[in-house]
């Protein structure tokens, strides 16, 4: 008759029990009944059976989680394909505009004011299948042009638009624009829809853009207090500027 056994191991840390451990033995080979009889193992070669199955679990493990990990760092690194149709912007050639107009009761003592800066990186694809534009401009480096001011006034108008009252350049050192959706209407003429980031605001806007002698040009007409922005004023608000500005752009591709 062929004999069942089982038993029940215990492996103990003190007064704590660390693991139970069931081993079966049955319905084995006659053969193997006579090799092995249970009842004949001693307690220091139960513990040595334990002991080595217990190893090779871990040798198992282990050997499964470095195969793994070694697998997944020869893994060849996925970069993102750029689109073949798309052009970077030449950053030496391509420029950001904006215009603030002069407004309130003495705005003829005031000045309108021309800000540029360069564009920064970005690329144009005018593929028919997806056409995109994406641009990129620190506002660190947008400079105060207006040549009718003296060079010290001038310097003031520059640490204004770049302190907290106005671009906050500090926290907001970014502007950005994403085309959305591009529209064609007409031979080298695009109605451009997309989200402008400025001042940590983002908001959709829609520009007009053209393209003469290899350069876009385009412009839309934007809100300061839109984007967070309090339009500066002096003389208690009898000079300031006004809310509404102009953001033109210039891009030369590559």
């Amino acid at each position: 008759r062929t004999p069942s056994l089982q038993r029940k191991y215990r492996v103990r840390t003190g007064s704590r029990q660390a693991a139970v451990m069931y081993f079966q033995y049955c319905n084995l080979p006659g053969t193997i009944h006579k090799a092995v009889n249970c009842n004949q193992i001693s307690s220091s070669g139960q513990e040595f059976m334990l002991r080595r199955l217990m190893f090779f679990c871990f040798l198992a493990v282990f050997g499964f989680t470095v195969s793994a990990a070694s697998a997944a760092q020869n893994a060849p690194s996925r970069q993102p394909v750029a689109s073949p149709s798309a052009h970077t912007i030449d950053v030496g050639r391509s420029t950001l505009t904006v215009r603030v107009y002069k407004a309130g009761m003495f705005s003829g003592f005031g000045h309108d004011h021309e800000i540029r800066a360069p564009i920064t990186e970005g690329t144009v694809d005018e593929s028919s299948a997806n056409p995109t534009v994406k641009l990129r401009v620190n506002a660190r480096d947008l400079k105060v042009i207006d040549h009718e001011l003296e060079p010290k006034k001038r310097s003031e108008v520059q640490d204004t638009m770049m302190s907290d009252k106005v671009l906050d350049v500090d926290h907001y050192p970014e502007i950005s624009f994403t085309s959305t959706r591009v529209t064609s209407t007409g031979t080298d003429h695009w109605l451009v829809n997309g989200m402008l980031t400025l001042h940590g605001e983002t908001h959709g806007v829609t520009l007009k853009v053209e393209k003469v002698d290899g350069k876009y040009t385009g412009s839309v007409a934007i809100k300061q207090k839109d984007y967070g922005i309090i339009p500066v004023s002096v003389a208690g608000g009898t000079i300031k500027v006004r809310d509404e500005v102009s953001i033109e752009f210039a891009i030369v591709t590559k």
